[in-house]
């Protein structure tokens, strides 16, 4: 089998790494299984279909990201920290570890 270029392989490492990373229960097994057949997929037809199937990936794992984020009580603007190289990942690793916080139930003024 031939191998894919280091920039596929290594696209591959990154995003099996931010979905381990990003602890978003359901999501993440599928969403490196997915890409580990877009790679095989990849190695017949092409690292079109690779990539194609990375910015598949990323979108549900930006929502999810910014879905934990909300729930900390933080702008789902930090998500976009990630696109940081190496720092970025890790203080979005930082972030997705603050406590959820308790969400605010409005009081029915006309309950006695």
């Amino acid at each position: 089998m031939r191998a894919l270029p280091s920039g596929a392989s290594c696209g591959l490492v990154v995003y099996a790494i931010g979905a381990a990373f990003l602890s978003l229960e359901t999501f993440e097994l599928p969403s490196i299984l997915v890409l580990a057949a877009a790679q095989l997929l990849a190695e017949s037809f092409g690292v079109l279909i690779f990539r194609f199937t990375q910015l598949v990936v990323l979108l549900p794992l930006g929502a999810a990201s910014a879905r934990r984020l909300r729930d900390a009580g933080l702008s789902p603007w930090w998500t976009l920290i990630a696109f940081a190289p190496v720092a970025g990942i890790v203080a979005l690793l930082y972030l997705h570890t603050f406590p959820s916080k308790a969400a605010e139930v409005p009081v029915d003024a006309t309950a006695s």
